[in-house]
């Protein structure tokens, strides 16, 4: 079964000013990378959740802080599915 993300995310070029900023920075250096994941309208939503998956599956222990809001197996029910679970998470908070 395949994870909602991976197969989609194609990395995109940051500014170099951009860039330089954040790999200068004295207190807590960054060097930053950029992909997209494909979101047309809802590229928020879709970039936050590529994002929470590439933590899940690639951060040891970190899974536990997305819930109980997304669990592991929400990432293979689609992306669809992950977006509709986030505007309900915002959703939520509004009301």
């Amino acid at each position: 079964m395949s994870r909602a993300y991976t197969p989609r995310l194609r990395r995109v070029p940051i500014d170099a000013n951009l860039a330089r900023y954040f790999a200068s920075r004295e207190n807590e250096p960054v060097s930053l990378s950029a992909v997209d994941a494909g979101g047309g309208g809802d590229c928020l939503f879709h970039c936050i959740a590529a994002i929470a998956e590439k933590i899940v599956f690639e951060t040891p222990g970190e899974a536990a802080r997305f819930e109980p809001h997304l669990k592991r197996e929400d990432f293979f029910n689609g992306r669809e599915h992950l977006v509709s679970k986030l505007r309900t998470i915002v959703a939520d908070q509004l009301i």
